[in-house]
């Protein structure tokens, strides 16, 4: 920004003890990261931040996704807890995180007792970390599937259960495992949103910290000397 800043100088030297600088510049700062966080949200909303749009779910998730009888979904929507989880947290008089917070946590999975009936929920996942796999990717992640292992029985089962439902489906059945398969690989392609966002806007969200706070100060003709 450039204007007069001396101007500005004498003018906020008879402002008063700071107090009314500080409570100008809290507001404009809040209002700015809750500006940046509905941009975060739009972004699930949209497929991805303005410009950089996700890759598309693979055609074994889109399969996966309507088994579950979720039909076609967009990247990283299946529940909205993440984009759910964007938040604005004050660390000090200068300083509030934008994103998705360490203590933010998804809902834990219910399962079902011998009689079929709903067991608590478990503790839940830090989305911190899936927001981080998904913001830079992740792999490859080498899953053991062998017959006698405890990860190749429940991955077994799960495929099992995949073809149950997407038999009728023709070429796009999804097929048990073989028996000689001993293990899966996945991989997962980075969907960036925080990275992006704050590139495109840092600059912007600086100006707008400052314009805010110079607009909240009330002072007459403060505004003028600067563009």
């Amino acid at each position: 920004m450039t204007g007069n800043w001396k101007g500005v100088g004498r003018i906020l030297s008879t402002a008063g003890n700071g107090a009314a600088w500080r409570r100008a510049k809290r507001r404009a700062i809040l209002r700015e990261a809750h500006r940046l966080r509905g941009i975060m949200v739009q972004s699930f909303n949209k497929g991805g931040p303005p410009g950089k749009r996700w890759k598309r779910l693979s055609v074994f998730t889109q399969l996966v996704s309507r088994a579950k009888g979720l039909g076609d979904r967009r990247p990283l929507m299946n529940s909205g807890a993440l984009r759910n989880s964007h938040s604005v947290v004050e660390v000090d008089a200068d300083t509030v995180f934008v994103g998705v917070h360490r203590t933010a946590k998804s809902k834990g999975q219910r399962g079902r007792d011998k009689q079929g009936r709903f067991t608590s929920r478990g503790p839940g996942s830090k989305l911190m970390n899936i927001a981080l796999i998904h913001e830079h990717g992740a792999g490859p992640i080498y899953i053991n599937t062998s017959p006698g292992s405890a990860s190749g029985r429940r991955v077994r089962n799960f495929f099992l259960w995949l073809h149950s439902k997407t038999k009728n489906h023709g070429s796009g059945a999804i097929m048990p495992l073989k028996k000689t398969t001993v293990g899966i690989v996945i991989r997962i392609p980075p969907r960036p949103w925080i990275g992006p966002i704050w590139e495109r806007e840092g600059d912007q969200a600086a100006q707008n910290i400052m314009r805010g706070t110079i607009a909240g100060l009330g002072v007459p003709g403060l505004s003028r000397l600067i563009r």
